[in-house]
């Protein structure tokens, strides 16, 4: 699957943008994580956020330019996977009332729809962050408490990763450890492009689960070793044949793999 995305020139805001129908917000967010719960420093990178009427669609601007490069030119998928790397390999489309996800695991793709219904609690506190003012709210997801900064000038019901339902644009978010942060770096209006088209052959499979199941398979994966991994899609065909014990683990033969895997520090921890 590919996505025919494009890369664009963001410039910094301090005055509201004027938006017209036709037209999208096109949002970038720096990004902060650890990726491992004893680890002080952060890994950082830039997403981006598009929205148009009552969609969105999110993902790392370093995984939006591989994939466009790649596209064009199927030849430069290695140089580009080295340039623009990412830990954050997924794409996450957003209405009001449906989000999706898509992500790969090793060779193979996978996707899910869910129905989140984020119960914000928005209170009267408030700061000023990139020259708007902004209202918090607090939300309980997937096992951490986040707090969020919202812009209410700025009528956009969307965020980064999944978060939206709030009365204006997600400017800024943390869970309550810090390990996971996000907060607005540009905006710009664009004309309306798009998001995304699919570039599907008729080898190419979409293993549909559920988000439960795919955090599992994940877990799993990234448990493996360097050459398990290698040689994943030749013995295992796809990701849903790796066997889980019946406490949801798997054996692996890596005892520092295994270590790696249960001290890391996912997004959602259930």
């Amino acid at each position: 699957m590919k996505y025919l995305l494009f890369a664009f020139t963001f410039i910094t805001f301090l005055v509201y943008p004027k938006f017209e129908n036709d037209d999208m917000y096109v949002i970038t967010y720096k990004t902060s994580h650890k990726l491992f719960n004893d680890w002080d420093r952060y890994f950082e990178e830039y997403s981006v956020l598009l929205v148009h009427e009552d969609k969105s669609l999110y993902q790392s601007l370093n995984k939006m330019r591989k994939d466009s490069l790649s596209m064009i030119n199927k030849s430069e998928e290695l140089r580009t996977n080295n340039e623009y790397f990412t830990f954050n390999n997924y794409v996450i489309e957003s209405k009001e009332d449906k989000t999706e996800f898509f992500s790969s695991i090793g060779p193979d793709l996978y996707h899910y729809a869910e129905k989140i219904n984020f119960d914000w609690k928005i209170t009267s506190e408030k700061k000023t962050i990139k020259g708007y003012q902004c209202y918090k709210a607090t939300v309980d997801y997937a096992g951490r408490s986040w707090t969020a900064w919202f812009a209410s000038e700025i009528s956009v019901p969307f965020g980064p990763y999944k978060f939206k339902g709030l009365p204006g644009l997600i400017v800024s978010i943390h869970d309550s450890t810090n390990s996971y942060k996000f907060e607005v770096d540009e905006l710009k209006v664009k004309t309306y492009t798009p998001f995304r088209d699919f570039f599907l052959n008729s080898n190419t499979e979409i293993n549909e689960v559920s988000r439960s199941n795919f955090n599992k398979i994940e877990f799993v994966f990234n448990g493996l070793s360097l050459n398990e991994k290698l040689n994943f899609n030749k013995e295992q065909k796809n990701a849903m044949f790796v066997e889980l014990e019946s406490d949801g683990t798997t054996p692996l033969r890596d005892t520092s793999n295994t270590r790696k895997n249960n001290n890391s520090n996912p997004i959602e921890l259930h």
